[in-house]
């Protein structure tokens, strides 16, 4: 291949958007241990109710990033990335307002999906 061709060139947009979308993924993720006492509080649950959600927001992590490789593989890396994103900014923010605690945990395991589907879907798109 010459020097010239195009496979090799720098994509400052597509690196920004993958820094963008992994940011707002840790971002989004380490915003839930500062709401524990908040959440706690708003909805009058135990240290064991607060120590479940924050084990399943941790493992609805781990969990599905396996399958979100798997569906990364399969369908476009970059349109799945950012509808990770997208559900990660639909499902943390109504975390806030929901009347119960039985919503708040799928809520809680559906909210950090993009720190389980950047890994896979970024090692798809940066060569």
């Amino acid at each position: 291949m010459k020097p010239t061709d195009k496979t090799h060139l720098f994509n400052a947009k597509a690196l920004a958007a993958i820094f963008l979308v992994h940011f707002t993924g840790d971002f989004y993720q380490s915003l839930f241990p500062p709401l524990y006492p908040v959440i706690k509080s708003r909805f009058s649950l135990s240290l064991t109710q607060i120590g479940f959600l924050a084990s399943v927001v941790t493992v609805a992590a781990f969990v599905a990033q396996p399958i979100a490789g798997i569906v990364a593989d399969r369908y476009s890396p970059r349109r799945f990335m950012m509808a990770g994103l997208m559900l990660s900014t639909l499902f943390i923010p109504l975390m806030g307002v929901i009347p119960w605690f039985g919503i708040l945990v799928p809520l809680g395991a559906l909210g950090p999906l993009v720190s389980a589907v950047y890994p896979p879907t970024a090692a798809a798109i940066v060569p």
